[in-house]
């Protein structure tokens, strides 16, 4: 049960790393507001992925069969969707423009965690990519080890984590410009497409 609470943490992790609105408004609220605010928008867009992922581990399960004989395909196919967001991320990622700039807001922590949260819950591309991941690693709630609530705790913990990684690291580099943002962002994008990278490959193994 352990590796099992490893991958979806790791879920969590990785769902959160692909460039889009959510990380333009996680971005721009730590610069203007401070970590906290950021941190804060970070877990609006948790609640809404575990929602993504409530419903895909008991969507994988409902099509458990048809992922047992395509195994090697799903593998194939989930690594390359992977490694696609990783080269979005890496080479096609741009920094809000003015991020920096600090300004009032009436809205409060909670307000910004809710804005995150719509956003995030009207991006079709999330659903696709939790889909991905969770075909993947092979996590399904009726193949679970350990209790349902506990997998989908385990996913929103994998994804505060990282926001809480993020915004720190935001916070405390402050003058690193629009190129550190940009290196940021190629770094997790390759992170993202070696770990693709390594998941097609062993579903084509299996293939051969």
């Amino acid at each position: 049960m352990g590796i099992e609470v490893l991958k979806l943490i790791a879920v969590g992790a990785i769902v959160a790393m692909p460039p889009g609105p959510v990380l333009v408004l996680v971005l721009q609220k730590t610069l203007q507001h401070g970590r906290t605010s950021g941190f804060c928008t970070g877990l609006g867009a948790m609640f809404a992925d575990a929602i993504y992922a409530t419903v895909g581990l008991f969507t994988l399960g409902l099509i458990q069969g048809f992922i047992n004989d395509n195994e090697s395909l799903i593998m194939l196919a989930g690594g390359l969707i992977i490694v696609l967001v990783g080269c979005l991320m890496a080479f096609r990622n741009k920094p809000p423009r003015n991020a920096r700039e600090r300004h009032t807001s009436k809205l409060t922590k909670a307000g910004f965690g809710m804005q995150a949260f719509v956003c995030a819950l009207s991006n079709p591309g999330a659903i696709a990519i939790m889909m991905a991941l969770l075909a993947v690693f092979s996590l399904d709630a009726k193949t679970l080890a350990c209790p349902i609530w506990l997998a989908i705790m385990c996913v929103a913990l994998g994804e505060a984590c990282y926001w809480f990684i993020f915004t720190g690291i935001v916070s405390h580099s402050l003058n690193f410009g629009e190129k550190g943002l940009r290196r940021i962002a190629r770094f997790g994008g390759l992170i993202l497409m070696v770990i693709g990278a390594g998941t097609a490959i062993a579903g084509l193994i299996k293939m051969i």
